[in-house]
């Protein structure tokens, strides 16, 4: 049976999030295992996360360039790092400064894959296919997420740490493998290499954002970002205070959970007025998320997962909108602006919590990270244009004030 370009894509992503996800978690537990310091195990988590702000930076070079050769390139740089790190493990070279500084080399070696697969969709499947496909892509993403967690962690007391490198590094070579296989793409700036200004082409992207109502968008991944971030920052606390660690994994599991179901029945929205939607949607997210402060912790986590599933669903609703109504010539440039000021949501929110828990419960503070998705629905209650936005089926880049002029 032969695969569609985007089912090579979606088998692409598969090994290319499993590969991140294996030396994520490796990297993390191992750190900690050699330093036995919680202040090292913090500082490379966060120079993990921090790399993800690289994307701004990368939006230009995808919209003017050959991407398929750039995630080829991206994918074997990163199976050699981790060829490379799993043979200085196995020679006992593992210091963590040597450790961190190639992990975090892979990272800005992958991090480029993220905005391609977003341009390479649009390019793949038609609009009316585009909601499907985006809800495979975070099937695939976070189904990986839930069942990595728990083997690698399981695994990683009975294996080797330089086993998971070497895997990871098989991994990214099945990832080029499918990748080499995506047929040639439509890129509108491939004959005009001369005329490439990195500069003037970020800023051009930087300004469709703050000229329409694609800074929504912006607002909206921050948003959900700074919740995780707080929830991030209040679980260790949390398993502290009702000194029950499973709560830990029972919330990220929630999370993975709630993601996963939004997948099977976002593409029921298709026909749905986009502004009505996201107001139902965030407000519903909200309400669920509150009412921890009113009901007991172990029903709390059925409506906690509820809350993901409709956040699963708006993202995978605004991502297809995203990729409707942006130029595909600006559609990597653009991305990866929002994709970057997003995720300063999460250190803000990790940052928020550790203040905010010497004066509330940690379960309190959880339940009002919910305050963060009451905004986003007002906002889109609040602004005519957002408010009044139609089928999702129907909706154009005017629609978002978005000028064809280049």
């Amino acid at each position: 049976m032969t695969l569609s370009p985007f089912h090579q894509l979606l088998l692409g992503r598969l090994f290319t999030n499993a590969a991140d996800s294996i030396y994520f978690i490796t990297s993390s537990l191992y750190i900690f295992e050699i330093t036995q310091s919680v202040m090292i195990s913090g500082f490379t988590t966060s120079a993990m996360l921090a790399v993800k702000f690289t994307q701004l930076f990368y939006g230009p070079v995808i919209d003017h360039f050959n991407v398929k050769r750039i995630l080829i390139f991206s994918q074997c740089s990163q199976s050699i790092l981790m060829a490379i790190l799993a043979i200085c493990v196995m020679n006992q070279n593992n210091h963590w400064s040597l450790i961190i500084t190639l992990v975090v080399l892979s990272m800005l070696c992958g991090e480029v894959s993220y905005p391609i697969s977003n341009k390479l969709v649009p390019q793949l499947l038609c609009k009316e296919k585009r909601v499907k496909g985006n809800a495979q892509l975070t099937f695939v993403n976070n189904t990986l997420d839930i069942v990595l967690n728990t083997v690698i962690a399981g695994l990683f007391i009975k294996l080797d740490t330089q086993f998971f490198y070497f895997f990871s590094a098989i991994l990214f070579l099945f990832a080029v493998f499918f990748y080499a296989l995506l047929p040639g793409v439509n890129q509108t700036n491939l004959d005009k290499y001369a005329k490439f200004n990195y500069f003037n082409s970020l800023r051009s992207g930087i300004r469709i954002v703050t000229s329409s109502y694609i800074w929504i968008f912006i607002i909206g991944a921050f948003s959900v970002n700074l919740g995780i971030g707080i929830v991030y920052g209040a679980l260790p606390t949390l398993a502290h205070e009702i000194d029950n660690p499973v709560y830990y994994g029972l919330f990220l599991a929630t999370m993975s959970i709630g993601m996963i179901l939004s997948t099977f029945i976002a593409n029921q929205f298709n026909n749905k007025a986009l502004g009505k939607l996201m107001i139902f949607l965030f407000v519903t997210a909200g309400t669920s998320i509150v009412l921890g402060l009113f009901i007991p912790l172990p029903y709390y986590l059925l409506f906690y997962c509820l809350s993901w599933v409709m956040v699963g669903i708006a993202n995978i609703l605004l991502v297809s909108v995203n990729q409707s109504i942006i130029p595909n010539e600006y559609l990597a440039r653009v991305s990866s602006v929002s994709n970057s000021v997003g995720i300063l949501g999460l250190p803000l929110g990790s940052l928020l919590a550790g203040i905010l828990l010497k004066y509330i419960s940690a379960i309190q503070l959880i339940s009002l990270s919910g305050v963060c998705y009451f905004a986003l629905s007002l906002l889109w209650l609040l602004i005519p244009t957002l408010r009044k936005q139609k089928e999702i089926m129907h909706i154009t880049k005017n629609d978002f004030g978005i000028k064809s002029k280049k």
